[in-house]
């Protein structure tokens, strides 16, 4: 052995607050762990070259790449000490590439990456690059494609790294790195602007930056009266535009922004109405959402989750309640999230944890636009001032009438992840007894909600939420009562059989935590086709979403025209189906 490559990397994506333990031990181990031992399997030999695949993340930083930036981080470091050994090592902070680990990045991800500036470098590019890094003989070097036009813009949106301001500085046009006394005169001018033109000055501001976090071209338009989850805003991109608002205007905004101003005219409105007299003494939005968050984060650092999940469900007993659709205080929401021609349509039923809705299918439908109809129906509940369901027939009738509205005569085919499953097959049932056009139900990675599994996974359960509590919703006092309510209502549920094609969608990868003993793994006892597909039950709608759209467009493509199978599948890879009976999986695990 005389030169060693290392260019391992492992990607799992996520906000700040989102990383665990396991989503750091993933990434840094191919990086820091690989690195380390690569070193001391070397250690006395001659070597003309010691190289290191690092990234570009460590060095300016990518919004939700914060794990993989440390374990990259590391590697430049680890460079220049060990050719203070000695080795001639380097550290190559590559910038994107359009192969390789390149081709995992999502949509949303690369858009992030080109605003700031980032392009993706060919193969020749790369390998002429690696020739030039190493003939330098430096401990780190960054091969990195930039183009200064988008540095310019992203310091003109006020997102351009320290690190690169020298590359691109304030030119006649105003363009470069604002600076603070500029940022702090935009501030004072909106304050001292009368009413109507401080909202036109904020729609304004509003409609920019969403156009940089979206990647919008000049000829894109944001429609004020839109739903930013329709425009294709996710828990990432929400968070980022929230981010960019708060820098800009001085304001502090908190990470449920859009979700609690959902259009860009009630942003706007909301933005205006915080430079009114007296909005100093208003308490922080945070401090609005109650006492139920605070105890059952503390329920379930102590091991208590299973004991605090019986008092939301005994609350929930003292909300409000509706027994038909009329009842409620206005239609059950359907947000449109994709346009395309191909039949049928898709329908999204969110699961029932407080930090559900129609925002966990954005990933998944961003990967489906332009080739199917992808819409998210709400559940009713889980908003402010919304009554519960008192009766499963309730809330499976009002979701049901929310769908024939939105989509008429059209074929359809439900889909519900998690405990939307149930939700998806209850209202397919409901629908199928109206006479509608149920083409398929599609259940992505769904558990049974037998009470001693549900027992079982709770605390696994608490943990995915704690974790995702600061995304797009508020985990406040409505929407943990809201799941209180559905896991009561729920209770005992067993599914019907229908006559729509039924799809189960596996996670190939348990849930971190899992300790019960037997097959971990999705199940449904009704007659189904199976496709497996990468991820655990989280991720499968996170960073593996469009790999899951793909894999539900392919089934529903492959199967038009089938009878449902005859009984439960054996399970099949991706992009190959299944439908030959078998016997159910057990032991089952809870509903989430």
């Amino acid at each position: 052995v005389t030169a060693v490559i290392h260019a391992a990397g492992v990607l799992d994506d996520a906000l700040l607050a989102d990383l665990t333990p396991e989503r750091l031990d993933a990434v840094l181990r191919s990086k820091v762990d690989a690195a380390r031992n690569l070193a001391a399997a070397t250690e006395g030999r001659t070597l003309s070259a010691f190289v290191l695949y690092s990234s570009v993340a460590g060095v300016v930083g990518n919004p939700g790449q914060a794990n993989y930036a440390a374990a990259n981080t590391f590697l430049d470091a680890y460079a220049t000490q060990l050719r203070a050994q000695g080795v001639p090592a380097t550290s190559l902070a590559w910038g994107l590439w359009g192969a390789g680990m390149g081709e995992s990045l999502t949509d949303a991800e690369r858009r992030r990456l080109r605003q700031g500036g980032v392009l993706p470098l060919t193969d020749e590019q790369g390998l002429a690059a690696l020739d030039a890094a190493l003939a330098e003989g430096r401990p780190l070097v960054v091969p990195v494609s930039l183009d200064l036009a988008g540095l310019r813009a992203a310091g003109a949106a006020g997102a351009l790294p320290e690190i690169l301001a020298g590359l691109a500085p304030a030119g006649r046009s105003g363009g470069g790195v604002p600076d603070r006394s500029a940022l702090a005169a935009f501030q004072r001018r909106l304050a001292q602007l009368p009413a109507d033109e401080r909202r036109e000055a904020l729609a304004d501001l509003v409609a920019r930056q969403a156009a940089v976090v979206l990647a919008h071209t000049g000829s894109d338009t944001l429609d004020p009266h839109r739903p930013f989850l329709e425009a294709g805003f996710d828990s990432l991109t929400s968070v980022e535009l929230r981010n960019r608002l708060g820098a800009a205007t001085g304001l502090r905004l908190p990470t449920t922004l859009l979700f609690d101003h959902p259009t860009p005219d009630a942003l706007v409105a909301h933005l205006a109405g915080q430079f009114a007299p007296g909005d100093g003494d208003r308490p922080a939005p945070e401090e609005a959402a109650g006492t139920l968050g605070t105890l059952f984060r503390e329920a379930s650092a102590t091991g208590r989750s299973g004991d605090f999940f019986g008092l939301l469900v005994a609350a929930s007993e003292f909300r409000p309640a509706f027994r038909t659709s009329r009842e409620l205080p206005a239609p059950v929401p359907v947000v449109r999230l994709a346009g395309g021609t191909d039949a049928p349509g898709l329908v999204c039923l969110p699961s029932i944890l407080a930090i559900s809705g129609p925002h966990q299918y954005v990933r998944f439908a961003g990967a489906l636009r332009g080739r199917r109809d992808v819409a998210a129906v709400a559940a009713p509940g889980f908003g402010r001032g919304e009554p519960l369901p008192a009766t499963v027939e309730a809330v499976v009738s009002a979701q049901a009438e929310a769908i024939l509205a939105h989509t008429g005569e059209s074929p359809i085919a439900l889909v519900g992840h998690s405990s939307g499953g149930m939700l998806a097959h209850a209202v397919a049932a409901e629908l199928e007894r109206a006479g509608a056009a149920v083409d398929a139900l599609v259940l992505i990675d769904i558990y049974s909600h037998d009470v001693e599994a549900l027992a079982g996974i709770q605390p696994v359960l608490s943990a995915g939420m704690i974790e995702r509590e600061d995304g797009y919703v508020p985990m406040d006092d409505t929407r943990l009562t809201a799941m209180g309510g559905y896991v009561r209502l729920f209770h005992g549920w067993q599914p019907t059989p229908i006559r729509a094609r039924t799809l189960l969608v596996r996670a190939t990868e348990p849930m971190f935590g899992w300790s019960r003993d037997g097959d971990w793994r999705s199940s449904w006892t009704l007659p189904h086709s199976t496709v497996d597909t990468p991820g655990n039950h989280f991720s499968v709608m996170e960073e593996h979403a469009a790999t899951t759209a793909r894999a539900v467009d392919d089934w529903l493509a492959a199967s038009a025209g089938s009878p449902a199978a005859p009984g439960p599948s054996s399970s099949a890879p991706v992009s190959s189906f299944s439908s030959t009976p078998s016997s159910p999986l057990e032991p089952k695990a809870s509903s989430r």
